[in-house]
């Protein structure tokens, strides 16, 4: 068994939550909006915290795990084909300076425990976490963190370990493996992937209903084809679909 931490999802709440009262302050944007600042030690201790909780869990040795980071410019491959990808979460440079010091930090502490820290240039750590899982199958994998998405790298040989839950798909009751499905349809505001306008959680509802995990796997086809187009022979028998087919060059983008 090994585990794979999402170290981004685990830092950024470490660091951004709550009020470091020994080594924060309140600093003040351009538009006058008030900031928490706090320390990069405060962030180190609560990652530190959340890591050895989960070694705990899974009596695991550090030298079983592996943090893995963004890489620069990690957002650049996304936002050349979805230029608005992630946009607004950029943070002040006060709290990305003091992100970077602690993600320093921890990397330091990482490696003196004997852990592997991994990330590449110009990819999310989403990226790298999935191809670990999907090229490292000779044991178990864990994968340990706070971000929804990695649920859909859940499969035979690796685990999703997220907010003290085990393989829950945190978009609805239906099988990880159509997570991408559903936010190339229903879309993402967090991450600013807009799906089809108008598709919303009720409209897939309704479309499982309709035609089953059959019909899911037939829209990835005719995605993945290029072929949307064969929808419209079944907008008789499900009227949503048409708002598919009306925003067809953003639901291509999105499951892209």
């Amino acid at each position: 068994m090994r585990l794979l931490i999402d170290a981004n999802s685990y830092l950024n709440p470490a660091l951004l939550r709550g009020v470091d009262h020994d080594g924060g302050r309140v600093v003040r944007d351009e538009q006058g909006k008030e900031h928490q600042v706090n320390g990069a030690d405060y962030g180190v201790e609560g990652f530190w915290d959340k890591v050895a909780k989960d070694l705990v869990k899974f009596d695991a040795a550090p030298r079983t795990c592996s943090l893995v980071w963004d890489g620069a410019n990690s957002k650049l491959r996304r936002r050349s084909f979805l230029k608005n990808y992630k946009a607004g979460r950029d943070k002040i440079p006060e709290v990305s300076a003091q992100l970077n010091i602690a993600r320093d930090r921890v990397t330091a502490m990482a490696l003196h425990l004997g852990m592997r820290v991994i990330h590449q240039d110009k990819m999310e750590a989403d990226d790298v976490l999935g191809y670990l899982a999907q090229t490292m199958r000779d044991q178990r994998n864990i994968i340990c963190t706070g971000d929804g998405d990695m649920s859909v790298l859940f499969d035979e040989n690796t685990d999703i370990w997220r907010l003290g839950e085990m393989n829950v798909n945190p978009c609805g009751p239906f099988p990880h493996k159509y997570i991408t499905l559903y936010k190339a349809l229903v879309g993402d505001t967090s991450d600013k992937i807009p799906g089809a306008p108008g598709f919303g959680d009720a409209k897939f509802i309704e479309l499982v209903a309709a035609f089953g995990l059959e019909g899911l796997d037939e829209m990835i086809r005719m995605i993945e084809a290029g072929r949307l187009c064969e929808l419209q022979e079944s907008v008789p028998d499900l009227k949503c679909l048409q708002k598919i087919l009306d925003g067809e060059k953003s639901v291509m983008q999105s499951y892209q």
